[in-house]
């Protein structure tokens, strides 16, 4: 957390960013908590019913929010979207979501939320480097230490799991 919050900087506390940046921050942690809730309950339902029930089952369960905020596209707005944007929805939809959370899914039933969740750390690190690497940004000295604290939080978990036996 610590190094997410270098991450972010000290402009996030400013409020000349008009709170943007702190609220941003804010939203990457829910959905990190979120997503780490998903996994607390899947667990479970995949150990029972098995991994590609529990993905379906939540697949269809996320979906339910979506389809009930539809009635706010104007229909003609989505008819006018060109067949490209339909292929990238339809990748993200069955793609990105679908076959990535029952990826996922198996990994969890099989390793245990602990062991699969390590890497999720490294999410950080991958974007900082493909800014980087893909959109030429710079690196700043604030996001190389935190991402070193990022990296050093991944290895303390990953011994401290090794050591205990359970990676």
């Amino acid at each position: 957390m610590l190094g997410v919050a270098v991450l972010a900087g000290p402009d996030a506390l400013h409020a000349e960013a008009g709170g943007r940046t702190l609220e941003g921050f804010d939203l990457v942690m829910l959905g990190t908590a979120l997503f780490a809730a998903y996994t607390i309950v899947l667990r479970p339902l995949s150990l029972v019913h098995g991994p590609r029930a529990a993905t379906a089952a939540s697949t269809v369960a996320g979906a339910v929010p979506y389809l009930a905020l539809t009635w706010m596209i104007p229909t003609h707005q989505l008819a006018a979207l060109p067949r490209a944007a339909w292929g990238e929805l339809t990748f993200l939809a069955l793609g990105s979501t679908v076959a990535g959370m029952l990826l996922w899914n198996l990994a969890v039933a099989r390793s245990g939320s602990t062991r699969a969740g390590l890497p999720l750390f490294l999410e950080t690190l991958i974007g900082v480097t493909g800014g980087i690497i893909l959109l030429g940004e710079r690196l700043s000295a604030g996001s190389a230490i935190g991402g070193l604290l990022v990296m050093l939080g991944v290895t303390i978990a990953w011994t401290a799991q090794h050591r205990a036996g359970l990676a």
